[in-house]
């Protein structure tokens, strides 16, 4: 999970241009960019990659070694469904000042969902 702002675009092709796909996990990317340009730039990030890329709709399946962009003016966070992630992608207030913002990616509940609990004790497992 990546959020970026003013300078984020060069930035993210200069970290893309210097990884080796494929991702064995999926890219989730918070760009604060009018709704116009984010289409675009899942494009951009595409040719730079040469791995499956695209500006986030609601109910999108996400997979490993693909990178989801949220849509310019909205926020984007992940839900299970059944066993899947999905990305879900909707129009709320700003957070901190912006929209789309990072906050709803780093929900505990998804993150659950996706990253397993290490810990030596049993009762910290669920």
């Amino acid at each position: 999970m990546i959020g970026s702002s003013i300078g984020g675009p060069s930035a993210l092709e200069t970290l893309f241009k210097s990884l080796q796909p494929p991702f064995s996990v999926p890219i989730l990317i918070t760009q604060h960019m009018p709704p116009v340009f984010t289409a675009t730039f899942a494009k951009r990030l595409e040719k730079v990659t040469g791995i499956p890329t695209f500006e986030a709709s609601d109910g999108m399946l996400v997979q490993s070694n693909h990178i989801y962009v949220a849509q310019g003016g909205k926020h984007m966070r992940l839900k299970r469904q059944n066993k899947m992630v999905q990305t879900e992608v909707y129009d709320g207030e700003d957070i901190n000042f912006v929209k789309p913002a990072i906050d709803p990616l780093l929900e505990w509940d998804v993150m659950d969902a996706m990253v397993p609990k290490i810990s030596k004790s049993p009762k910290d497992v669920s």
